[in-house]
């Protein structure tokens, strides 16, 4: 519903940044800056170095000689239960204590020989096909634990560098500053968020499934009424994820 200067819509997305805007001052700039590095540093690096960290525990058999005896004893197991059904994503699937019904998954980490049947003599590219998918299941629980490592260590260092903000916060100027460049931060996050949403609403007026001519959405935004003012209209085309669309698609 259109109030005359500017839509319901428009009265929230207003309402909406200055709660974010204050939320942003009490947190500080530091906190949220600290948090979105530690998520996007914590699972970034554990994943880009938890393959060199696997290989130096296996290096150093740091769990690999007791994690390879329990997943080549699981592949004797499978071998001897299933038989003619013993196919290599199954028995690789038993091997990380998965049930068979996600074989179309493990498929993935055996594609080539997924199908093939398991036997002690059946071989894949000269190789053992035994000794392929011990190697590949006990190194995939080698990169778990590597991954799990690097993870747990660089929360730590997150929680202290959390601590260390909020020290510096108990100084009247830093915490004034921190919190007007959180405000900043928290702004911009929530027009990240806002481009998101309106986005999607721009693709589902194009497509028709909200209509443009009738409704709340085409009273409120003023979209058959471009003479007036109207926030949610400008962000529907002039978001910044559709800006950035249109300067490819046209």
């Amino acid at each position: 519903m259109y109030m005359g200067f500017f839509g319901i819509i428009d009265a929230v997305i207003i309402l909406l940044a200055l709660l974010f805007m204050f939320i942003g001052f009490k947190r500080g700039f530091m906190n949220k800056m600290i948090t979105i590095l530690c998520v996007l540093v914590l699972i970034g690096l554990s994943i880009m170095f938890a393959g060199n960290l696997s290989e130096m525990l296996k290096d150093y058999n740091f769990f690999y000689k007791n994690i390879n005896d329990g997943v080549n004893a699981s592949i004797v197991s499978s071998m001897t239960e299933l038989g003619s059904k013993a196919t290599a994503k199954v028995v690789f699937s038993r091997a990380l204590h998965l049930p068979d019904w996600l074989s179309w998954f493990t498929g993935m980490f055996v594609s080539g020989y997924g199908d093939q049947v398991v036997t002690a003599s059946a071989q894949y590219n000269g190789e053992l096909l035994t000794t392929i998918i011990s190697n590949k299941a006990t190194m995939f629980y080698m990169r778990l634990i590597a991954f799990t490592i690097l993870f747990v260590g660089m929360t730590i260092v997150f929680i202290i560098l959390k601590a260390i903000a909020n020290a510096l916060r108990e100084n009247s100027f830093i915490r004034v500053v921190d919190g007007l460049l959180g405000m900043a931060l928290y702004l911009l996050i929530f027009a990240a968020l806002v481009s998101v949403v309106f986005f999607v609403l721009d693709i589902l007026v194009e497509k028709n499934v909200i209509s443009s001519t009738t409704g709340f959405i085409a009273e409120d935004f003023q979209l058959m009424d471009t003479t007036k003012f109207s926030m949610s209209r400008w962000l529907l085309k002039g978001n910044l994820i559709s800006v950035i669309r249109n300067m490819f698609v046209k």
